[in-house]
């Protein structure tokens, strides 16, 4: 019998399913096993992350190959298992077509899965070991908050219309080249979970999904300066994957949805955009995204970057870029970078 997607991700995002340790996918019992990788083992083993760590949002640091989540045979080597396949044959490809709209919505289904693998693990660890009455990291009965991602996710497991307010898919994904640098590992991975937002390196391939219904595409529908599609040094990469995250938690309104399902296929219909704090702009449309203040953005490129300068200007009261140059042109200098970054960190030259 066909499975009814909307109900497998009621019962999958439930605060009992997630304390209970069922299956994050569809909410049903979890194998014996260690459960889904959130970020599968091809990815770990191409880019050397079993024993590096990612960092939780109490500061816990856990290795990429013990960060699983509580997952069925049936979803495991079904959706899941086809999902991962198909990103892997992107990523090993250099001839990728980013005005492809089916590959931006793999890759964003893709990240999403991730993301949430995450957010699930958060709301499964104690906040405080040695003291388990503090709770877990992220409490799970805000978890039912992710009903639309995690729906995005479960999508995939059957033909699926999108009618959407502001592209081809409802959600917000930028996609990049990336240039190589002697700098950086060609692996990096950054969210803003309060924003929904991810962003990943992986190779020649960079890519941010931001879980808004793509409101960020309607501000601006190729991204921070126009850049979408084109080829990035990695941390000019990372400065629009920081605007990108600071812009997901300014965001000020959500979609109203309007989804069908028949035991085929589902319909996934945004209806319209309703707004949190109904603030009204000089023109008369209502505020999307709260004020964007350049003091807040330079401490998000201190964090995405790791680059310990002082982003923010303070005479001219502007963030500091390393994507242009000082007469506004686009920095495509690449090596110059490098140079500059070896300065930097204090690294003699050649």
């Amino acid at each position: 019998m066909e499975k009814y997607v909307q109900t497998l991700t009621n019962a999958a995002v439930s605060e009992d399913a997630i304390k209970c340790g069922k299956c994050f996918m569809c909410g049903g019992p979890a194998s014996t096993g260690q459960g889904e990788h959130v970020f599968p083992l091809w990815l770990q083993h191409k880019y050397g992350l079993l024993n590096q760590k990612l960092t939780l949002l109490n500061g816990t640091l856990i290795p990429y190959r013990r960060l699983t989540s509580p997952c069925c045979e049936p979803c495991n080597t079904g959706p899941l298992a086809d999902l991962e396949r198909r990103v892997k044959v992107q990523a090993e490809s250099y001839e990728t077509n980013f005005e492809n709209d089916d590959l931006r919505l793999l890759v964003g289904l893709w990240l999403f899965k991730i993301l949430f693998g995450i957010i699930h693990a958060e709301c499964r660890f104690s906040y405080d070991q040695s003291d388990p009455s503090l709770g877990s990291i992220f409490p799970p009965k805000f978890a039912d908050e992710l009903h639309s991602l995690h729906l995005l996710v479960n999508s995939h497991r059957k033909p699926t219309v999108f009618r959407c307010l502001h592209g081809a898919v409802p959600f917000t994904v930028y996609l990049y080249r990336i240039a190589e640098s002697r700098h950086y590992d060609l692996f990096d991975f950054s969210t803003n979970l309060f924003g929904k937002s991810v962003a990943i390196r992986m190779g020649k391939l960079g890519a941010i999904a931001v879980a808004d219904g793509g409101l960020q595409i309607e501000a601006g529908k190729l991204g921070p300066f126009g850049l979408d599609g084109q080829e990035l040094h990695p941390l000019q990469f990372d400065e629009l994957v920081s605007r990108v995250h600071y812009k997901s938690v300014l965001r000020d309104a959500t979609h109203f949805y309007l989804n069908s399902e028949t035991k085929k296929s589902l319909l996934i219909e945004q209806v319209r955009v309703t707004y949190y704090s109904n603030v009204l702009l000089e023109d008369g449309s209502q505020q999307t995204f709260r004020d964007w203040d350049e003091r807040e953005l330079g401490n998000m490129l201190s964090l995405y970057t790791r680059l310990n300068i002082p982003w923010f200007d303070e005479i001219h009261r502007q963030t500091y870029t390393y994507t242009f140059l000082a007469d506004g042109s686009r920095n495509m200098n690449f090596a110059e970078l490098d140079e500059k970054l070896d300065k930097i960190w204090g690294i003699p030259s050649a």
